[in-house]
C-alpha cells in the first residue's frame, strides 16, 4: 500500500463543522428510532440544513441539479468554506447504492463538478461502501485540481 499525503484530509467528520458542533457524538439511534427516519422527508432535512447554514432560501428540487444545497456559510476551524450537499431522503430506505444516485447514477459526478471546498453526502440510512468509495475517488481527484489550504 502506498502512503498518500491526501488521504487523512479526504473525510471530514460532522463534528468538525461548527454548525453541527452541538450534535451528540456518542448517541446512536435504537432500532425504533432508526426506522423513524423513513418518515422524515428530504425537504425537512433540507430546510433544517439551510436554517443551520443561515441560508435565506431553500433551493427547489429538480432532476438535473448538481447539489441539493450549496452554501458558502460552512464554518470549519473558524473559517468559512463553500459546501455542496447531496441529500437522499427515505424514498429508498436501505443502504445507499450507486443506483440510488439519480436516474442515470451520475449524482456524485455532478456534485463533485461544483466548485466547492467541502462535499457532503447525506442519506436517511447507511451509505454503502460502493458510494463511499466513489465519493473518495472524486474527492481524491478534486484534491489535485483544487488542493486544500488552511
Amino acid at each position: 500500500m502506498l502512503a498518500s499525503p491526501f488521504l487523512d484530509t479526504l473525510e471530514l467528520r460532522p463534528e468538525a463543522i461548527a454548525q453541527f458542533a452541538g450534535m451528540d457524538e456518542k448517541w446512536f439511534p435504537t432500532d425504533a428510532e432508526f426506522k423513524r427516519m423513513r418518515d422524515v422527508p428530504e425537504q425537512a432535512v433540507k430546510e433544517l440544513l439551510c436554517r443551520l447554514l443561515s441560508e435565506h432560501s431553500v433551493p427547489s428540487d429538480w432532476g438535473g441539479e448538481e447539489s441539493d444545497v450549496l452554501s458558502a456559510n460552512l464554518m470549519i476551524e473558524g473559517r468559512r468554506h463553500t459546501g455542496a450537499f447531496l441529500l437522499k431522503g427515505p424514498a429508498r430506505f436501505h443502504p445507499m447504492k450507486p443506483t440510488d444516485l439519480g436516474k442515470t447514477g451520475d449524482q456524485l459526478y455532478r456534485l463533485f463538478n461544483i466548485p466547492a471546498q467541502v462535499y457532503v453526502v447525506q442519506h436517511c440510512h447507511d451509505i454503502g461502501a460502493a458510494v463511499r468509495k466513489q465519493a473518495e475517488a472524486f474527492a481524491f481527484t478534486r484534491s489535485f485540481m483544487a488542493p486544500r489550504t488552511r
